[in-house]
């Protein structure tokens, strides 16, 4: 398991770029040696007002949660808790910030720096690998006096369990109880994000923002809530999120920086 607590925003070693009508910074939450399979890879994305990500794609699966400001992901509206998956070389975007700006988690279960410009690198698609993409509804975030409220666990489906092993979910648990994490086969590794309250894992009090990846055997991990209770999202790879090898792995990005 990696696990990762909350991030300080205000941390010096911040990526800040340029992008179209603003700027981005970007801080590295969760990261791994880029030759192994799986690598997770987690970060966090802060988008200045009005600024624009241009529409691109990636060689690899990721999961994008909204947790600040609000905006677009192409023609979706999105805010906290807005969820968005992104199967491998699936373009997608623009994301256009809003007038408070956006910041989004990205979690990846393989480490990857290429973005994949579009129009721009539309040649390098790799037209065998299947395209997919799904968005959830906005979900309200819980406040933690409302967590302290809880009469009883709850579950929510924000990607629904489909064949192969993709699915998403959010959990809720009354402060100290424990239960049994939703279950669907077996998947290629999962996130526990943390969006309000404690969640306990051994050796570690995951507070908001922190994340923690479980590979396959040890999606059964319970969650425990701590003393304030816990909302997290469950984030499940399906089982081939990885298994296609693009061709044009490095090659538009190295173009790109020349």
């Amino acid at each position: 398991m990696l696990v990762s607590n909350a991030p300080d925003l205000n941390r010096a070693d911040r990526d800040t770029f340029i992008i179209p009508d603003g700027t981005a910074a970007k801080m590295t939450i969760i990261a791994s040696p880029a030759h192994q399979r799986p690598s997770p890879n987690a970060f966090i994305v802060e988008q200045s007002p009005h600024s624009k990500a241009l529409a691109h794609f990636h060689n690899n699966s990721q999961f994008q949660v909204v947790v600040a400001g609000g905006g677009r992901i192409g023609s979706h509206a999105v805010a906290p808790l807005a969820l968005h998956y992104a199967g491998q070389q699936t373009a997608y975007g623009p994301i256009i910030a809003g007038e408070d700006g956006i910041t989004y988690m990205t979690l990846r279960g393989i480490m990857e720096d290429n973005a994949f410009l579009l129009p721009e690198a539309k040649s390098y698609v790799d037209k065998s690998i299947p395209k997919y993409q799904t968005y959830t509804p906005v979900v309200a975030p819980v406040s933690r006096a409302g967590l302290a409220r809880l009469p009883a666990p709850s579950v929510q489906d924000m990607i629904a369990p489909q064949d192969g092993g993709l699915a998403a979910w959010l959990v809720r648990v009354p402060p100290g109880q424990r239960v049994a994490p939703p279950a669907h086969g077996q998947g290629a590794g999962r996130y526990y994000l943390v969006t309000e309250g404690e969640l306990s894992l051994p050796g570690e009090v995951l507070t908001r923002f922190g994340c923690a990846w479980l590979d396959p055997v040890e999606i059964a991990t319970p969650i425990q809530a701590g003393a304030s209770g816990v909302e997290l999202l469950v984030l499940q790879f399906p089982a081939n999120a990885w298994a296609f090898q693009p061709a044009a792995r490095a090659a538009y990005q190295e173009r790109a920086e020349a």
